[in-house]
């Protein structure tokens, strides 16, 4: 039980640390560039990524799928 709350105490100090190294993302160039370290590097997809999260916001959800013909595009369902 000690090991479990010491690790639950090491836990939030980290995070509560990682929290203090953040900074709010403000321009579509920040957040492509997060994106861009989410696809490692790939231009396309990043740009995609970037529309959808700037279509439905940080708390939606995006799903990448196959495409039949090869083709790459953003379909945005509310």
């Amino acid at each position: 039980m000690d090991m479990k709350k010491g690790l639950n105490i090491a836990a939030s100090k980290f995070l509560d640390y990682l929290e203090s190294l953040s900074k709010p993302i403000r321009t579509r160039k920040e957040l492509m560039n997060l994106a861009m370290i989410s696809t490692n590097n790939h231009v396309e997809i990043s740009e995609l990524i970037s529309d959808a999260l700037i279509e439905l916001g940080v708390t939606g959800i995006i799903s990448i799928e196959p495409s039949p013909n090869g083709l790459n595009q953003l379909i945005v369902k509310h």
